[in-house]
């Protein structure tokens, strides 16, 4: 949704950088995606408890991290050809990395057959 929102407030480039994002994150097109991942592109968001921390109004535990990320939510797959979708249709002409997007595309389709 925030994508969809992001695209059309007309924010061109941050949304490039968004499938720039997801075409890097995906090195193996057919592979089964995880539901979130680290900005930086962890995998793992194993989470931790900061017991130094005493958190926003004393709110404790502070945690890092997400358990959540090797959860299995097939939502996903259709949120993002979504997101895919809309932006080849806005972006026509100004996405250099319309054949990645295209096999990312095959590989959701792939594995969404496969494992659903």
């Amino acid at each position: 949704m925030v994508v969809k929102v992001i695209s059309k407030l007309g924010h061109k480039r941050m949304i490039k950088r968004y499938l720039q994002f997801i075409i890097d994150l995906i090195p193996d097109k057919n592979e089964k995606l995880q539901i979130m991942y680290g900005i930086n592109k962890e995998e793992q968001l194993t989470e931790k408890h900061l017991t130094r921390l005493s958190g926003y109004k004393d709110s404790k535990p502070v945690r890092i991290g997400n358990t959540a990320y090797a959860q299995k939510q097939n939502d996903i797959y259709g949120i993002l050809m979504d997101a895919i979708y809309q932006e080849l249709l806005k972006l026509k002409s100004d996405l250099e990395n319309k054949e990645e997007l295209w096999t990312i595309t095959r590989g959701i389709a792939w594995v969404v057959r496969k494992h659903w």
